[in-house]
């Protein structure tokens, strides 16, 4: 459970931390200081569209001790609060963090892969020891289609720090589990999606310039067009959709409510006048 306030953004039902680099930084290296388990989620559209139709998807991000905006529209229903997002934090850029400051600290890393996906854990621990030569790493694969296997890779779970690459919703499901697993001591976990790719070089980020602009999504987009155009038109314009609805519906509940208030007084004065006029109490 969280043992501080900060501001935060809404967007569908999901609590967004709008905090900065700095700030969030901060707050990881007091996760680590604690004996306590503390969960780390960076979201996007494409999550918080999965999480308004998965329940458990939804408690375990709104669960979690710090929700990091990782997409760059966010910024959208920051805007319709009238707020300004202080930091787009991605996911993979953040992970590299957690690597250079588990290595300075001497912490152990603990890899959760999917057995699925295009990086097996030992290439993934290859490429990190490439960069991060004394880092203390461990891990597994798992098969995240198969509940045994995934309760025992959570028994398996041990050191400071785990990184899961199973993908939305299972990775944060997974770690917000973590929480009641008996004598686990790890006090840091953070689903990372793609991370493991890019790192091994199966996957190529996009250009740093487009990665500036928060346009990672249309350079996927681009690479992989078949593949990524419903999911893409999903986060892109069902979500800047909703968004906007739900911006609407909230101003027209306040109007509605001021409304109200303003018949309601408006009522009691003319009641007010009413007895005044009957008791011969009003002067004018």
């Amino acid at each position: 459970m969280r043992a501080f306030s900060m501001a935060t953004i809404q967007a569908l039902g999901i609590k967004i931390d709008n905090v900065s680099l700095l700030r969030a930084k901060r707050l990881v290296s007091r996760f680590l200081s604690t004996l306590h388990y503390h969960q780390v989620v960076t979201v996007n559209p494409d999550f918080i569209m999965t999480a308004r139709r998965n329940k458990e998807f939804r408690s375990a991000v709104n669960g979690s001790d710090l929700v990091l905006a990782d997409g760059v529209g966010i910024h959208l229903p920051a805007f319709l609060q009238g707020k300004k997002l202080s930091a787009r934090i991605p996911g993979v850029d953040f992970s590299e963090y957690i690597l250079a400051y588990a290595q300075e600290m001497g912490l152990h890393i603990f890899l959760a892969t999917r057995n699925d996906g295009l990086s097996s854990y030992v290439e993934t621990k290859a490429a990190i020891l490439v960069r991060y030569p004394h880092l203390n790493i461990h891990g597994c694969d798992v098969n995240i289609h198969s509940q045994r296997s995934l309760k025992n890779a959570q028994k398996k779970v041990r050191g400071d720090i785990v990184l899961v690459n199973f993908g939305t919703p299972v990775q944060d499901i997974f770690l917000a589990q973590l929480r009641y697993i008996p004598e686990q001591k790890v006090r840091l976990g953070i689903g990372v999606g793609g991370t493991f790719d890019f790192w091994t070089g199966k996957q190529t980020r996009a250009p740093i310039f487009i990665q500036k602009m928060g346009m990672e999504w249309f350079f996927r987009l681009i690479l992989q067009p078949r593949r990524r155009f419903k999911r893409t038109f999903n986060y892109v314009v069902v979500f800047s959709f909703l968004c906007l609805w739900e911006a609407l519906r909230k101003k027209a509940r306040v109007f509605e409510l001021s409304l109200r208030h303003r018949m309601f007084m408006l009522s009691k004065s003319r009641a007010r006048f009413t007895r005044a006029i009957q008791q011969g109490t009003y002067f004018f």
